[in-house]
Order: C-alpha cells, then structure tokens, then sequence
C-alpha cells in the first residue's frame, strides 16, 4: 500500500474518531481521564482489529501497531482542540 492510501485510510476514520471521542465524553464525563478515555478508544479498536483479522480471508495492509499509534496521535491532536473550543462539559469547568 503506498502513503497516500493509507492517509486516504486515516482521512476516512477521522469521522468515526471523532464520534467515538464524543461518546467516550458522554459516558465517561470525568476531567482529568485522558488517559483512560484513550484507553478506551483503543482497546474497541485492537479489539475490533483482532477479531477481524480473525476473520476467515481478511488481511490488512496496516499493522495493529500503526494503526493504534495513528489513532493515539489523532485523538492526541483532536482532543486539546474540542478543549478549547468548548465542546466537552469539562474543559468549561477546568478553565
């Protein structure tokens, strides 16, 4: 697969990406558990990428590995921004 796939790859998971931050933020409202809402997000994926993979005649081009750190570096990126711009409950109490 050539480096524009796989960007073409991660542009089309940044709408579930940002989903999933946003539902992880209902559910788990607690300032302070970036960490552990990451941990959440990532476990559905290597779960998920697992399970597939399990799958009778699927392969992937991209790694577990590179696939959670594009996540991880995504969510890093995506999160401070929703922070300032007021989108989570708690980023208005911590301001």
């Amino acid at each position: 697969m050539n480096i524009l796939n796989i960007i073409s790859a991660f542009f089309k998971l940044v709408p579930d990406i940002i989903s999933t931050i946003k539902k992880v933020e209902v559910e788990v409202p607690l300032p302070q558990s970036g960490q552990d809402k990451l941990n959440i997000i990532l476990a559905v994926v290597e779960t998920s990428y697992e399970l597939i993979l399990g799958m009778s005649g699927v392969t992937s081009d991209i790694s577990k590995d590179l696939l959670t750190k594009g996540i991880t570096i995504l969510v890093s990126k995506i999160v401070p921004i929703f922070n300032k711009l007021g989108l989570f409950k708690t980023s208005l109490v911590n301001k």
